[in-house]
């Protein structure tokens, strides 16, 4: 910031004092007589004469000084008694020209510079003081006036003019003073050229003070000083010394002395035996390492500041997860076809291990190893989770017999449901049920969409059915619902029908309705083994199996029911106009039900004891029967 200096105020009058104070002598003693009449006569003839001489001098002191400045006023310290305005003004800038022409001196320690006021723009205004000046003994009060002419003549009155620097000379002339002195600072540093770890000296800085100079110069050209003036220097020393940063140019030297290699062993698919096992390997070479490298400050057990090195998180971070994106796999269980002769088991869908990278771990280990002096290679961090259907140890699954059945007919079904019934099955064919786990439908029919090759068809759809894609999925639902309900596996989400459909009878109140992603079947497997699901759909015969392969847990399953109450009657068939029909014909698109209440008890046994007694509960609507009125 450059400074711009302050115009100081016209200072006020002062005085000089020139009065001597007199010693007085005791008059001399005369004998009384004449004498003594004689001097008294002529005392008081010399005080008349002075009175009567006294404003013959007072008037010629005014008219010998009409129009000039009394005697014994200054301006900047030039005597202008005597002068008129003119003169004292030509008198006192020839006095300050010579004081700007002459240099006044700057130090810092050993080092002066000689400047001149001119140099700095040094400008003087007499003017106001010479006015001031020429004022004093010319009041209106003549008593008054005579007062000042006597102070004038006894102490004197002194002014100063109005000294400035003009800002813009000034400050050009203090940046060349501060490009001669300041000096920027900087901390000792670290410096990476290729591979190659240097140290950068530091300095301390040094800045000078412009404002604190402006004020000093000022104060000098107000006082005609030629100083010295002695500079004011802001240093600093730098805040990190070689020493501080030297331990981390050592350990950046170690960091970059090899690569680190990643490693990682995973199974490679042979068709000659056992899956054989190769490793995986990643190096993170020196220039790698070297963009990595940062230097970090940290306090030693002394607290004293030291610079460390150390490999940077982030662009491992990066590195890490273009290898995650190689090795990390979802889990996926095996889906197997069985041959219900020989009972014996081929894979649909291999098994595969779920495998996620530990990003955070793997660059934790990386950073460890880029400060030991051992070995660089660094086994990668991986989550493995094992499916819980492994097709490589099929023994270990305990699929060897039936354990249940689920079956209904589809019989009257139109070409696009009895494709959708195949397409639905399909889907289910395979899956595998671990001990314990949980199947979902929904999971495995994923959207029912066109895209998916499903075809429109008839579904409910409020209270009437109507066309649309995915007709004839819930006879595939129904079947597995009933070969679950069989094994006596724990049913854990079931939706019935809100109304009686004729393909999901007999057995009265045996059917379970999906609707994806919100409405699904669940059942859990509790045999001692896994259950594989194996679908078959007959076109010929009209009918759709659920078989349970596992192994047959030592209970029965029986059905108590059904049992029905609280029957409605359907209502009134419902007739609706449908353009697309000729004129005059008649189509029937849904059979009349009475609704009613059914319960359903399933009874497990074990050992000749009842262990289980589960009640099903379905209560289906009144519908009525729909036609078609044809107004083409």
């Amino acid at each position: 910031m450059n400074p711009t200096p302050v115009p100081r105020n016209v200072r006020t009058a002062h005085t000089r004092r020139t009065a001597r104070d007199r010693q007085r002598r005791p008059p001399r003693q005369s004998a009384p007589g004449c004498g003594c009449l004689v001097n008294l006569v002529a005392a008081l003839l010399l005080v008349g004469a002075v009175v009567a001489l006294l404003p013959l001098g007072v008037m010629a002191f005014e008219v010998a000084h009409d129009g000039r400045i009394y005697p014994g006023v200054s301006v900047g310290g030039v005597d202008v008694g005597g002068c008129k305005p003119e003169e004292a003004r030509a008198r006192v800038q020839k006095v300050y020209a010579g004081y700007a022409a002459e240099p006044l001196l700057l130090q810092y320690q050993d080092d002066s510079w000689p400047v001149t006021p001119a140099e700095l723009g040094l400008r003087v205004d007499a003017n106001p003081a010479i006015a001031a000046a020429f004022a004093v003994g010319r009041t209106p009060d003549l008593s008054a006036s005579l007062q000042d002419q006597a102070q004038a003549l006894t102490q004197g009155y002194a002014f100063d003019p109005h000294i400035t620097l003009d800002a813009g000379v000034l400050t050009s002339a203090l940046n060349e003073f501060a490009e001669q002195i300041d000096q920027p600072g900087g901390d000792a540093a670290i410096q990476m050229q290729g591979l190659q770890v240097t140290l950068k000296a530091g300095q301390s800085s040094r800045r000078l003070d412009l404002v604190r100079l402006a004020d000093d110069l000022l104060a000098a050209c107000q006082a005609r000083s030629h100083g010295p003036i002695t500079l004011v220097i802001d240093e600093s020393a730098a805040a990190l010394t070689p020493d501080q940063l030297a331990p981390a140019i050592t350990s950046a030297g170690h960091i970059l002395a090899r690569p680190i290699v990643l490693t990682f062993p995973a199974p490679l698919p042979s068709d000659s035996g056992p899956a054989a096992v190769f490793t995986h390997t990643w190096a993170l070479d020196q220039a790698a390492l070297a963009e990595a490298l940062w230097f970090p400050l940290e306090r030693d057990a002394t607290g004293q500041v030291m610079a460390s090195a150390r490999l940077h998180e982030e662009p491992l971070r990066n590195w890490v997860q273009g290898i995650a994106d190689e090795v990390n796999q979802p889990v996926r269980n095996a889906r197997l076809d069985l041959n219900p002769v020989r009972m014996t088991l081929s894979p649909i869908v291999t098994s595969q291990e779920g495998r996620t990278v530990d990003i955070t771990a793997t660059v934790t280990a990386i950073q460890l190893a880029a400060l030991t002096d051992g070995e660089r290679v660094v086994p990668l961090v991986v989550d493995i989770t094992p499916p819980a259907v492994d097709m490589r140890d099929p023994a270990a699954l305990g699929i060897r017999e039936l354990v249940s059945t689920g079956q209904t007919q589809f019989q009257g079904s139109s070409a696009e449901r009895v494709h959708n019934i195949v397409i639905t099955a399909q889907k289910l064919h395979g899956v595998v049920v671990p001990p314990n786990g949980v199947f979902s439908f929904v999971e495995y029919l994923g959207d029912a969409t066109e895209a998916d090759g499903y075809q429109e068809s008839y579904v409910i759809y409020g209270d009437r059915t109507v066309m649309d894609i995915g007709g004839g999925v819930c006879q595939v639902s129904t079947t597995c619902y009933r070969a679950a309900w069989w094994a006596g596996c724990p049913i854990l989400v079931r939706t019935p029908h809100a109304f009686r459909i004729g393909w999901y009878e007999p057995p009265l109140g045996m059917d379970a309705t999906v609707f994806a992603p919100s409405v699904d079947l669940q059942f859990q497997n509790n045999t001692p083994a896994c259950l594989l699901i194996q679908t078959e759909v007959d076109e010929v015969n009209s009918t759709i199996t659920f078989r349970f392969y596992g192994t047959k847990p030592d209970w029965t399953v029986d059905m108590d029911g059904p049992y029905t109450s609280s029957v409605l009657p359907a209502p009134a068939p419902v007739y609706e106009n449908d353009p697309t029909l000729p004129r005059g014909v008649t189509k029937q698109v849904g059979s009349a039900h009475d609704g009613v209440d059914v319960t359903i008890y399933r009874v497990v046994t074990q050992n000749g004891q009842v262990i289980e007694r589960e009640r099903f509960f379905t209560r289906f609507q009144p519908w009525a029967a729909r036609y078609l009125v044809g107004t083409k």
